[in-house]
């Protein structure tokens, strides 16, 4: 890969990011890729000073949290569209206006994405969570667990390789088509907004 080109392979190695951001009511979401920038949740994979990363794939998800702490993050799965079988607040309908935004990534300065679709990461299952798959043993329908994932690159779109370093003055955001109420609705709960990314860390590179 063209962009690794003069890198020892001692210091790159598959790996990815993970930029979360909790909802509320908003036109614009951020997320922060800086591990150095705020106080990361331990669910996330942000990127440290003295390295690069090469981006190879993007993604979008989005999560609900029983509590904003590690235990309910950790164990909060991820979904690439609105199913309301597990998003059932007053609220969540307007989750998916994420999937009708624009990701824009600029990095000091340089738009790298000036508004890329946002419905390219929508991914609708054909086994989804909450529907019925069958029947028990005895006259009750089951309800499937969890939805179905195809391969490790399901939900991810891939882009030209792009690289950025823990140095770089890094923008990433979703842009809404208007205003929104997010939040989740029941005590406690959060709803999350998470940006992915695949590709080559380089380690120790800056």
């Amino acid at each position: 890969m063209p962009a690794l080109s003069g890198i020892s392979r001692q210091r790159v190695s598959q790996s990815f990011l993970r930029l979360e951001a909790t909802l509320g009511t908003q036109n614009e979401i951020t997320f922060e890729a800086l591990k150095t920038t705020g106080s990361p949740a331990a669910t996330e994979q942000r990127l440290n000073s003295s390295d690069k990363f090469v981006i190879t794939h993007l993604g979008l998800a989005i999560y609900v949290a029983a509590t904003d702490t590690a235990a309910d993050r950790g164990k909060a799965d991820l979904h690439t569209w609105n199913n309301s079988a597990v998003f059932t607040g007053t609220n969540d309908a307007n989750l998916t206006a994420l999937f009708n935004g624009k990701l824009g990534l600029t990095v000091n300065e340089f738009n790298y994405f000036p508004a890329l679709s946002t419905r390219d990461f929508l991914r609708v299952p054909e086994t989804q969570e909450g529907t019925f798959t069958g029947v028990n043993a005895g006259s009750s329908d089951t309800s499937q667990g969890g939805d179905s994932r195809t391969n490790g690159l399901y939900g991810y779109y891939p882009v030209d390789p792009l690289i950025i370093t823990g140095k770089d003055n890094i923008e990433a955001a979703i842009k809404l088509p208007a205003s929104y109420n997010m939040a989740a609705s029941a005590s406690n709960h959060i709803n999350v907004a998470v940006f992915l990314a695949k590709g080559y860390l380089v380690t120790g590179a800056n």
